[in-house]
């Protein structure tokens, strides 16, 4: 079994973003035509079996059973950019967000690339950097968005 120093180090060489970002925009242009997008974002609850006993409360979801709260950005191929895994599933997905160190680093400006944006569901906050869709039964303009909004963001859905 590997050490936890060799599996941190085997993760940062895995799950990154691209060492030349540069093509991301273009490929993400060329699924719905939305621009400056750097990667899609979502969270999904991973069941726990046995809970730690310490933990157990937090780990309850809305669901009323025992989860962690996992986080992933992605790009247009589905590689994964980024992942939080050690949220409970307690806290709700805009929560956990907050509390990861990409929020941290996109906050302060450290993206990918000038002008980079995430795609999120409506469970995320709009930030700069962070577009999730146009609340409610938008018409219109906004209801093009949306759709294009939700078409590139199904990637990570996947």
């Amino acid at each position: 079994m590997e050490s936890p120093l060799t599996q941190f180090i085997i993760r940062q060489e895995i799950i990154k973003w691209p060492n030349d970002c540069s093509t991301l925009p273009q490929k993400f242009i060329e699924i719905r035509g939305f621009p400056c997008v750097c990667g899609v974002l979502d969270g999904s609850h991973i069941l726990l079996s046995n809970p730690p006993q310490a933990d157990e409360d937090s780990l309850i979801n809305r669901h009323h059973v025992h989860s962690i709260n996992a986080m992933a950005v992605c790009g247009p191929d589905t590689s994964i950019f980024y992942a939080s895994t050690n949220s409970p599933g307690r806290w709700h997905d805009a929560h956990v967000l907050r509390n990861c160190n990409l929020w941290n680093k996109f906050e302060i400006g450290e993206l990918p690339f000038n002008g980079a944006v995430i795609l999120a569901d409506s469970a995320y906050p709009c930030r700069e950097w962070l577009i999730p869709p146009f609340p409610g039964d938008p018409d219109g303009a906004q209801k093009r968005f949306n759709i294009a909004q939700r078409k590139t963001r199904n990637i990570i859905e996947r």
